[in-house]
């Protein structure tokens, strides 16, 4: 047998190795996929052609680039800045695929322990908090969570919108506020919430402390919070990662001992494996 078969084989061991261990998530995975005959990745840039058009989206799989690079690429393609934003987060990633150490490996351990605290997911009401393009919501939407869509663009969320039509999703509202100084009224939000993601968003509101305090105030006693941001185990990669992304005003929010001590005196914390989010459960 040559060298190829068998690394072949591992590989494909490895794949069925990972998606026994999550099913929930790669069932999830899979219903995002629209586009059966090509990749995820071919998928996702179809699902922008059908959203912005063939002469715009086909520009989708050149749009995946950061930095100082971005805008010049983006006067090129002759895109608007929050087109080129739409484009290069769609086209770049799917937050539940397990080719990235993202939401898909903590998915189904957070379902688990929502399902054991609060019982059916229908009565679980999830807030993608800073939900973006929504991949998150839409998850949890799809495994039978109604969920609230958060975001302070408007054009993000009609994508998110568009998302959920194309996936027949209807078990969820949308929420736009006004800007990153302020949030929205938890009058809008007409069940309990027990369970919201912060998935890469806090570094962008201009004080993330007085955000994580609206979310401590809106969830439920018991209520899990899933963060990116909160009491993370800071290394050199993650503080460039926040300063590139948000500037070095954020990173020391983030990462004072003061936003940790708020954490932990409302939170229980859990680390679970496989993603840098912590899962904090809020004391009774």
């Amino acid at each position: 047998m040559s060298l190829l078969k068998i690394f072949t084989k591992r590989q494909i061991e490895e794949v069925k190795s990972i998606r026994a261990k999550h099913p929930l998530a790669q069932d999830i995975f899979s219903k995002m996929h629209l586009y059966k005959g090509v990749s995820e990745y071919e998928s996702r840039l179809i699902e922008l052609v059908d959203y912005f058009g063939y002469e715009k989206g086909a520009k989708a799989h050149f749009c995946r680039i950061y930095g100082g690079e971005a805008m010049p690429i983006r006067e090129k393609l002759g895109l608007s800045l929050v087109e080129m934003m739409i484009m290069n987060m769609y086209a770049s990633f799917n937050r539940m695929s397990p080719d990235r150490q993202d939401m898909y490996y903590i998915f189904d351990y957070i379902v688990k322990k929502a399902e054991a605290t609060f019982g059916k997911r229908e009565n679980i009401s999830v807030v993608d908090f800073g939900c973006g393009l929504g991949q998150i919501g839409i998850a949890f939407c799809l495994a039978g969570f109604p969920v609230y869509f958060v975001d302070v663009r408007e054009e993000f969320l009609q994508f998110t919108e568009f998302l959920c039509s194309k996936r027949k999703i209807k078990n969820y509202k949308i929420v736009q506020h006004n800007d990153l100084r302020t949030y929205p009224s938890m009058d809008i939000f007409n069940q309990p919430v027990r369970v919201i993601i912060e998935w890469s968003s806090f570094e962008h509101f201009y004080n993330p402390l007085t955000a994580f305090t609206w979310v401590k105030d809106l969830l439920v006693p018991k209520g899990l919070f899933v963060s990116t941001t909160a009491v993370l185990n800071w290394t050199d990669q993650f503080k460039e990662e926040i300063i590139l992304d948000a500037g070095e005003r954020a990173y020391n929010i983030l990462s004072s001992e003061e936003y940790t001590n708020l954490s932990k005196k409302y939170f229980a914390v859990e680390s679970p494996t496989g993603s840098i989010a912590k899962l904090l459960i809020k004391k009774p």
